[in-house]
């Protein structure tokens, strides 16, 4: 039973940050083509109310690094802290869209991983973390192994031995490559010949 608790957990941690993403954008965009209804012309536009959401996501990124201060969004996260399960999902979320496309990046050291000792087992991923002192894993890090066809992955813990940076290779190519199981690259670099 604990088990199965422990899954059931596990899978929440994985689905609920991003069907609630998926929830709201889909809840704003039937917002956003709700709003045209009564007017004719409007109304028969094809993907109106998904460009209107994503303009109003960019309106609120700009007004919002141009009037948030930093301590207003600790004083908002703070707040949020003291509802755990709110917290949860808004922490995640937060997190995982900033390992794409915040100011710190945690995508953009792509490096391949040695698994065995002979070099044959390997895994393309992106270091999270270089430095593991702060859990008493000295000369370890953090890589991040993508799933193929899949918005999942592994978090492995290896000796920084074994972890080859890979220089030159583009951090989105990579993924591209890594989610779609190989296929990506190979694809392109044979409509470009």
């Amino acid at each position: 039973m604990k088990q199965i608790l422990a899954y059931f957990f596990q899978g929440l941690l994985y689905t609920v940050p991003i069907a609630a993403t998926a929830y709201v954008v889909l809840k704003l965009v039937y917002i956003a083509d709700s709003l045209f209804v009564g007017v004719p012309i409007v109304r028969d536009i094809p993907g109106l109310g998904l460009l209107l959401v994503l303009a109003l996501i960019s309106i609120a990124g700009w007004g919002g690094s141009r009037f948030l201060s930093p301590r207003m969004v600790e004083l908002f996260e703070t707040a949020l802290a003291k509802v755990p399960f709110l917290k949860l999902i808004y922490t995640s979320v937060r997190d995982l869209m900033k390992a794409f496309v915040g100011e710190k990046r945690k995508f953009d050291h792509p490096v391949m991983v040695k698994m065995d000792p002979d070099g044959l087992n390997n895994r393309l991923g992106f270091v999270t973390q270089s430095d593991l002192n702060s859990l008493g894993l000295k000369e370890m890090v953090a890589v991040y192994c993508p799933f193929p066809y899949s918005v999942m992955g592994d978090l492995i813990i290896v000796p920084a031995a074994n972890v080859t940076p890979l220089d030159g290779v583009n951090s989105v190519d990579l993924m591209k490559f890594v989610v779609s199981g190989g296929v990506a690259s190979s694809e392109e670099k044979k409509e470009g010949k």
